[in-house]
C-alpha cells in the first residue's frame, strides 16, 4: 500500500483513499479498504449484506452509493451482446437501437451478471420500465423467458 503522508500544504492521498474520503470516509478506514484492495466502483457493486460484513455502516452505504452507477464489467456486456445477437430479445428485429437493461433493477440487486441483463430495443426497454394495471408490461419473469429462448 501507498504511504499516506500529511503535510501542512503537501499531503498526498492515493486517488482510490481520496475517492472514499469524498464519500465521507474517514483517512484511517479509507486507506484499509485500499489496502484490501476494494475501491469506490467495486463495493458500489455489493450487496448491503456484504458491506455490512465489511463494518460499513448505513450511512457510509448511502454515501458509497451515491453518483452514477458502476458501469457494467466489460466482459459482461460483451458476452450478453454476444448470445443477443446485438438484437432485441423480445421483438428480435435486427437493426433497432439496443439496450443493455437489468431485468432485476440495479438499485434493487446491484447485479451486472449476464444471468441479469438482457438486450432490448428502445420500445421493449420503454415497455420494461412503464408500469399500469391495464395494460401488460414487460416483468422480469417475461424477461426472462424471451431471453432464455432468444439465447437457445
Amino acid at each position: 500500500m501507498e504511504e499516506v503522508r500529511w503535510q501542512r500544504g503537501k499531503a498526498r492521498v492515493n486517488p482510490t483513499v481520496a475517492a472514499f474520503m469524498r464519500r465521507g470516509f474517514d483517512d484511517v478506514r479509507a486507506a484499509e479498504l485500499h489496502a484490501d484492495g476494494h475501491t469506490v466502483g467495486s463495493l458500489k457493486q455489493v450487496s448491503d449484506a456484504r458491506l455490512e460484513e465489511l463494518g460499513i455502516s448505513a450511512a457510509e452505504r448511502v454515501a458509497l452509493r451515491a453518483g452514477a452507477r458502476a458501469e457494467i464489467p466489460f466482459e459482461s456486456l460483451a458476452r450478453v451482446l454476444w448470445a443477443n445477437r446485438w438484437t432485441c430479445c423480445v421483438c428480435r428485429k435486427a437493426g433497432r437501437a439496443i439496450i443493455v437493461h437489468h431485468i432485476r433493477p440495479w438499485a434493487e440487486s446491484r447485479d451486472h451478471s449476464e444471468g441479469n441483463l438482457a438486450v432490448l430495443c428502445l420500445e421493449h426497454h420503454a415497455r420494461a420500465h412503464t408500469r399500469g394495471d391495464l395494460e401488460q408490461n414487460l416483468t422480469e419473469r417475461r424477461l426472462l423467458d424471451a431471453k432464455a429462448r432468444w439465447e437457445e
